[in-house]
């Protein structure tokens, strides 16, 4: 059975509630589990119109938050309709954040209501610069919480082979949760690592491969296993990822800070096609 009791879901549109609700029927396992549906507004206090005077400015944008304001209350009264159509006996909170600091807000938000899972709606080539307040590697270094990223492929593909990258550390919650949709699903596991020319580094990785293997094996698992030589790179699990066919892979965020995404810092999910079923569940290392 999956652990997850406490669901927020970050929603943008109409487009992403269908992709949530659909998904959420995987998820959902428990009575009573609570959803919670966000709506983030980012408030651009630095904004500038020219011509206008600061007094004007402000004008301008408390009457552009409150109409975004209430375009998404009407949405989300809609999808709150819907979702207790489909899950009549969970229990559904909606909440809009209005902020300039979205990810400070949202974690703040995840740590006081105890979520234990947030959900994400990968954008699409036509909504991709929505989201650009939110930093998912902000979020689950500084709230804890594991974020699971999916879009619309998802919907049609089912949980069959789960890929968990391997660094110099065990992995155990990606152990724990790969091992429960693995169960949940019948799912063939693969791990892979990449080691490097750092002599000591590699034998520590390698060392670390093999518990990871070995705990895995003890579970009752059979996983397959992979080892590469060079540098870490998204572009390297993403192809393997699509050469063993697998339907979800579990990472660690990079480290940065709100509103930078460089190239190093971004997700991996950032590095997805837009139109990719590979599901992306990011989680913080439990060490």
């Amino acid at each position: 059975m999956l652990p997850f009791q406490k669901i927020l879901i970050l929603i943008h549109n109409n487009i992403d509630a269908e992709i949530a609700i659909h998904k959420l029927k995987d998820l959902y396992e428990h009575p009573c589990t609570e959803l919670h549906f966000v709506w983030v507004i980012k408030y651009f206090s630095w904004r500038k119109f020219i011509g206008l005077k600061p007094q004007q400015q402000r004008a301008l944008k408390n009457s552009r938050i409150r109409q975004k304001k209430i375009e998404a209350e009407m949405l989300l009264n809609e999808i709150q309709a819907r979702v207790f159509q489909a899950f009549p006996d969970a229990i559904i909170y909606t909440q809009i954040v209005v902020d300039a600091s979205v990810n400070q807000a949202l974690v703040q938000y995840i740590n006081l209501a105890s979520i234990d899972l947030v959900l994400s709606i990968r954008q699409t080539l036509k909504n991709i610069f929505y989201q650009t307040g939110i930093n998912i590697n902000y979020i689950i270094q500084h709230a804890g919480c594991p974020v699971l990223s999916v879009n619309a492929g998802t919907m049609n593909h089912s949980i069959k082979s789960i890929l968990i990258p391997v660094y110099s550390f065990l992995p155990d919650k990606k152990i724990e949760l790969a091992s429960a949709f693995a169960k949940k699903y019948n799912a063939q596991i693969y791990i892979i690592t990449i080691l490097n020319d750092n002599e000591a580094q590699s034998k520590i990785i390698a060392d670390v491969f093999y518990l990871t293997y070995k705990k895995l094996k003890d579970e009752g698992f059979n996983p397959h296993y992979k080892m590469l030589s060079g540098v870490y790179a998204p572009e390297i699990l993403i192809k393997y990822a699509h050469q063993v066919n697998a339907d979800m892979i579990l990472i660690n965020p990079e480290k940065g800070t709100p509103g930078k995404k460089s190239i190093i810092k971004r997700s991996l999910a950032d590095f997805l096609s837009p139109i990719s079923p590979l599901q992306v569940l990011m989680l913080q290392p439990a060490i």
